[in-house]
């Protein structure tokens, strides 16, 4: 039987990377997309056994037209594509005192409209019973700190538009689900913090430590598996209880 496709959005991030291998050990053909960092897909690729059953292409999605570009030519390599990991984005540290309409601006359309509109778009294109699974932050359910305010507006706007859209597919099953990571260690979470920061955010965690990609992963490979067939309109946290 043929192997079912799917496109990983950001696949060259800490996360993004890790959901990649763990999809790839489950046999699946990988649409990959990076933005800049060629180095990361290069490794993923020599690291699979099965690297010529997969595909890279880069974006750096600063509109609407390149995040469908990218998703017509996986399909165009493919043929058809049967799920959409969403795992691009940053997080755009400012303090809210000095955060501009520009800032808001720009985390809205990066890290809410841009990919709604990525899966939007292929959910118009795959066949039924496809699967949408979405990288989102905790930072959603409590809008963020003072200096990331922007970015869990954002995300809680996103997890918002991804949950209208799984009840609009419903009808034609496709699953679309939302993964809340919690603090990981990434260039991402240490850029401008100290080892005293990082610390001090570490002990909020009721489980005393930091979460691994690998454990974001696996949530992401469980939603594109057989089994999580009747999961749908989900937001899954994974934060060791912050």
């Amino acid at each position: 039987m043929e192997r079912k496709c799917i496109g990983i959005i950001g696949a060259s991030g800490v996360i993004g990377s890790a959901v990649a291998k763990a999809l790839d050990s489950e046999g699946f053909r990988l649409g990959l997309h990076y933005c800049r960092n060629k180095t990361a897909i290069d490794d993923l690729l020599e690291l699979s056994s099965r690297s010529s059953e997969h595909y890279s292409c880069q974006s750096s999605l600063e509109s609407f037209d390149s995040g469908v570009q990218i998703i017509d030519t996986f399909r165009a390599h493919f043929g058809e594509l049967h799920g959409l990991a969403l795992c691009a984005g940053r997080v755009p540290w400012k303090h809210e005192t000095e955060l501009s309409v520009d800032d808001w601006t720009d985390s809205t359309f990066e890290l809410s409209a841009q990919p709604f509109n990525m899966a939007l778009h292929f959910s118009k294109l795959c066949p039924p019973e496809s699967r949408i699974v979405a990288l989102s932050s905790i930072s959603a359910t409590y809008g963020g700190s003072s200096n990331s305010r922007h970015y869990g507006a954002a995300k809680a706007s996103f997890e918002s538009s991804l949950i209208g859209l799984s009840r609009s597919l419903a009808f034609r099953k496709i699953c679309v689900n939302v993964v809340r990571a919690g603090f990981v260690i990434t260039p991402q979470q240490t850029s401008g913090r100290t080892a005293k920061q990082i610390k001090e955010r570490v002990e909020k965690i009721p489980f005393g430590r930091p979460g691994r990609p690998e454990e974001i992963a696996g949530l992401f490979s469980f939603l594109f598996a057989e089994t999580s067939s009747f999961i749908t309109g989900q937001r899954i946290s994974i934060s060791g209880g912050d």
